[in-house]
């Protein structure tokens, strides 16, 4: 699984905020059911400002090293300076060059473990082998557009991951 490399220009992110941990894999439990309540609630209807209005993402950012709290954000891109609504939040996420992985097409039951296992690869496997490094500086994007529509037979979405070229690689 071989990622495209692209530099995206900074932009603005309004949404809802989870704040979770990855201790115990806790976050592997909450940000589903997040996600769950997020659907079962229609909360993206009243997200204002959407860029893109089929294309909901989903932000991992302000990981607390010491902790392992992290916050998760599912939302929408924002043309301009939208006002944010009581209980949203809003993220602004500079220009970076990031890794793109598109997980896998497969049933929807099965979504969830896809975009765990593309993940897991993208840390245990591509990162330390490809000549990158994860750059601290920005965050982790989900890309959830029409390819993970329910009423598709097979479904996907992209992981981004922000990157930098590895000293070494540098060097070379």
């Amino acid at each position: 699984m071989e990622p495209e490399i692209i530099m995206k220009d900074a932009f603005n992110v309004i949404g809802y905020e989870l704040r979770t941990t990855t201790n115990e894999g806790k976050n592997l439990r909450e940000i589903p059911e997040f996600w769950s309540r997020y659907h079962e609630n229609n909360r993206g209807a009243l997200i204002p400002g959407k860029k893109y209005p089929a294309v909901v993402l989903g932000i991992c950012c302000d990981f607390d090293r010491k902790t392992n709290l992290f916050s998760y954000v599912i939302g929408f891109e924002n043309v301009g300076e939208a006002d944010v609504p009581d209980g949203m939040v809003v993220k602004h996420l500079p220009a970076l060059k990031y890794a793109v992985f598109t997980t896998p097409e497969v049933k929807m039951e099965e979504f969830t473990r896809s975009i765990q296992k593309t993940t897991g690869y993208i840390y245990s496997e591509w990162l330390p082998e490809s000549g990158f490094e994860y750059n601290g500086e920005g965050v982790d994007i989900e890309v959830y557009d029409e390819r993970c529509s329910p009423d598709r037979e097979y479904v996907q979405m992209d992981v981004c991951v922000p990157v930098k070229y590895s000293l070494a690689e540098v060097l070379q």
